[in-house]
């Protein structure tokens, strides 16, 4: 049989590797774009999980000084000392912190002393475990510079 019709067995067999060999191209083609799909997918989903995380991190800022500039006394009177602790609230016991409370002016008339109140500035650094020595220190400076008593 084989030696009756060679031709026959030689177009069969072409014809067998022609469409074995479109089927195996788009078997090939079909594994390349199911491998670049799990790629894209896996690339969504990282940055899904990313956006997400950022999102959800919720980045915590501190506070290195606080400053008050007044060139009213009645204002540095009217100060809210317990408020300032409200600011630092964020920071680590270990950080560096500053208290400054400035007055600004050339000369000051008071009316009921006739002393003249120049300009003075408080500046307390310490550590945020500090904090209540620190505001303690600025107030008692600032009532005492207030009084007039430095002129």
């Amino acid at each position: 049989m084989l030696i009756n019709c060679p031709t026959f067995l030689i177009r069969d067999v072409s014809i067998n590797t022609k469409i074995e060999s479109k089927i195996l191209r788009k078997e090939i083609l079909l594994i390349t774009i199911i491998k670049t799909m799990k790629r894209l997918i896996l690339l969504t989903l990282l940055l899904c999980a990313n956006f997400i995380y950022s999102q959800n991190n919720k980045t915590k800022s501190k506070v290195t000084s606080f400053v008050i500039e007044s060139n009213n006394p009645e204002k540095l009177k009217d100060i809210k000392w317990r408020k300032i602790k409200r600011f630092f609230k964020l920071n680590d016991k270990n950080d560096s912190i500053k208290i400054a409370i400035k007055f600004k002016n050339d000369l000051n008339e008071n009316s009921k002393t006739k002393t003249k109140l120049n300009n003075f500035e408080v500046e307390v650094k310490g550590q945020t475990f500090e904090l209540n020595k620190m505001i303690g220190t600025a107030k008692n400076f600032t009532k005492e510079m207030l009084k007039n008593k430095i002129e």
